[in-house]
């Protein structure tokens, strides 16, 4: 759960209880069961397993299930216009889609046409 002041506002205006909810999705999502750890060093595989178990063995275990957030509907409907107010003053628009694997079409740089097919020339392709 994440927000600013005014998001929290707004959910206890909703009668959101922000003091049991908080609780309840630690509860729910922090724990081993939902963690990976990956650990990288220069010490020997006794060491570096020495202190995984002493840095992180308290982390409670938990189910190994992945969560399921359901969402009604699209997030954006077609043919509708957005207007978002900037959190901070920087003209930055950042979109992203799920594409594909696009390995077997690697020469003909499809993400390129994506980027000239949106016309700027500040556009940068994430590989």
């Amino acid at each position: 759960m994440e927000g600013n002041k005014k998001s929290l506002v707004d959910a206890i205006e909703k009668g959101i209880d922000l003091c049991k909810q908080i609780p309840e999705l630690y509860n729910d999502y922090y724990h081993g069961g939902l963690m990976k750890l990956v650990v990288i060093g220069g010490e020997s595989l006794d060491v570096l397993q020495h202190w995984v178990v002493e840095l992180f063995s308290d982390v409670r275990q938990g189910s190994q299930g992945k969560p399921e957030f359901k969402v009604e509907g699209p997030v954006w409907r077609a043919g509708k216009l957005y207007r978002l107010e900037a959190v901070k003053d920087v003209h930055i628009l950042e979109l992203r889609w799920a594409l594909p694997c696009l390995l077997q079409a690697y020469l003909q740089k499809p993400e390129d046409y994506l980027a000239h097919l949106l016309g700027h020339d500040n556009i940068t392709v994430a590989r």
